[in-house]
């Protein structure tokens, strides 16, 4: 079965449209009906509070929500999003632009594909694989930084495969810009401009002159950092396991075990053409050691993954097989196995925290607190408490303060021991005055049993309860 003769330039394009549009929908959808609106995860509520302070005041030069501050870290995202903040609302905004960069970023890497010359049926399929990847999915429903810097990464080489100085100068304002994203982009982008240049010669001199001034930049923006303590320690999970490279196993930004699969036959299938893949095999390999301790690295890599993946579900549906029986139950297997991926994936996300129970509960202890009071719970609380009950926090998902690595053995040491003076004199150290505890703390994420903190909340001289519902409890520390 030739697949070409079934689709057109413009049927592939208006169903890749439709397909995003109606994936990048579902998450944001439920969530609406279900939360009204609540974001999922913590990072978005660090975003949305920063976009909404450069509304207020402009550009953040110190951070007072986390306890005895920090020095605010420049991201292009904060300026793009208050940007569309000042249009429609910070929680419109936080929906909006992710979809629509996720829809873009579908067209435009269908577009990059057409100019690399992949031919019309192969890039149709990995298009359709990338938009029902997990990890496209997560980026793109959900507010996140990376969604803006995955599309600029596209937009830009998009504009630099096209001829013309106008294109060339566009192109190159996006990829200056791109390390104040991440240091990874500047790897990248690099990588990838390295590889465009083998290809095409006639453009290896720009490519030099876009290469040189990316590194200049990044030298000159992370060198200072780098020698900032805590920026670049991960002080809490040591190295990611390899179940996160797995959306079925639990992966939150990982990959559907289908396309796995699929995309190591595509890699075995262009194994012939390894000389001119060469770097395109280095890339992969490095993202793929590198997700081992950045959790973004698979947002990159999965645009590898999908198109590896593509090339062998095509050369499925286009090889001779003898008893056609098995063909279409193959198809049928792979296709079913990449929505059933989907559809579970989806399901787990739309009820990740926060929900109702936590924002009441902070909306509680922003009415009933003193606003200089100081709040203690885990460091992935810390944005929902810092954005929805304006209080500070001892810790949270930022670590680029000076003693995080300290921090963060002092919460463990809080959360886990039974001795009242010694958790009573790391309380006082942060200058505590309130606890968060919710159910997730409860069932794993702190906790098995009632132990530690939680077993010390009995002493009634030490510890006052002021709120606990639906799971969700507030301690006030008397000291």
């Amino acid at each position: 079965m030739k697949l070409k003769n079934y689709i057109t330039e413009k049927k592939a394009i208006l169903f890749i449209i439709l397909l995003a549009v109606i994936i990048l929908s579902i998450i944001p959808v439920i969530r609406f009906l279900r939360y009204d609106s609540m974001p999922i995860g913590d990072k978005p509520y660090y975003d949305a509070r920063i976009s909404e302070h450069i509304l207020e005041k402009g550009m953040p030069q110190h951070d007072s929500m986390i306890y005895g501050g920090r020095d605010y870290l420049f991201n292009p995202y904060h300026f793009i999003l208050a940007g569309f903040s000042y249009i429609f609302g910070i929680s419109f905004s936080l929906i909006l632009l992710p979809f629509l960069t996720g829809l873009l970023s579908a067209i435009l890497f269908y577009l990059l594909l057409k100019k690399l010359k992949v031919k019309l049926e192969k890039r149709f399929l990995v298009s359709i694989i990338l938009i029902l990847s997990p990890v496209f999915i997560y980026i793109f429903s959900v507010s996140n930084r990376h969604c803006a810097s995955v599309f600029l990464i596209l937009l830009g080489f998009y504009l630099f495969l096209k001829k013309g100085k106008v294109f060339f100068i566009l192109s190159l304002i996006i990829f200056l810009l791109l390390p104040f994203f991440n240091f990874l982009n500047s790897i990248v982008v690099v990588l990838l401009l390295f590889a465009i240049s083998k290809i095409n010669k006639e453009r290896s001199k720009q490519i030099k002159i876009i290469i040189a001034l990316i590194l200049i930049i990044s030298v000159f923006y992370y060198t200072p950092l780098y020698f900032k303590p805590g920026l670049f320690e991960k002080p809490f999970a040591g190295i990611n396991e390899m179940t996160y490279f797995a959306s079925d196993l639990g992966g939150l930004m990982g990959f559907s075990i289908f396309a796995i699969v699929l995309a190591l036959i595509g890699i075995g299938i262009t194994w012939k053409y390894k000389k001119e893949l060469a770097i395109v095999y280095l890339i992969m390999i490095l993202l793929f050691l590198t997700g081992f301790y950045l959790d973004y690295a698979n947002i990159y890599l999965n645009f590898f993954i999908a198109f590896f993946a593509g090339i062998a579900f095509l050369k499925v549906i286009e090889m001779r097989w003898q008893i056609k029986l098995i063909r279409n139950l193959t198809l049928l297997l792979l296709i079913y196995g990449i929505l059933f991926s989907v559809t579970s994936y989806v399901n787990r996300v739309v009820i990740s925290d926060p929900n109702d129970a936590v924002f009441d509960a902070l909306d509680f202890l922003d009415e009933n607190s003193n606003k200089d009071s100081i709040v203690f719970s885990h460091y992935t609380r810390g944005f929902w408490i810092e954005y929805k009950a304006k209080r500070q926090v001892v810790m949270d998902s930022l670590f680029d303060y000076y003693n995080a690595k300290q921090r963060f053995a002092d919460s463990n040491n809080i959360f886990c021991s039974r001795d009242l003076e010694k958790t009573k004199s790391l309380l006082n150290k942060y200058n505590v005055d309130y606890i968060f505890v919710d159910s997730t703390m409860k069932k794993g994420m702190v906790w098995e049993r009632e132990s530690g903190l939680w077993y010390l909340f009995r002493n009634k001289e030490t510890f006052n309860n002021i709120y606990d519902k639906k799971g969700v409890e507030v301690w006030e520390y008397l000291g």
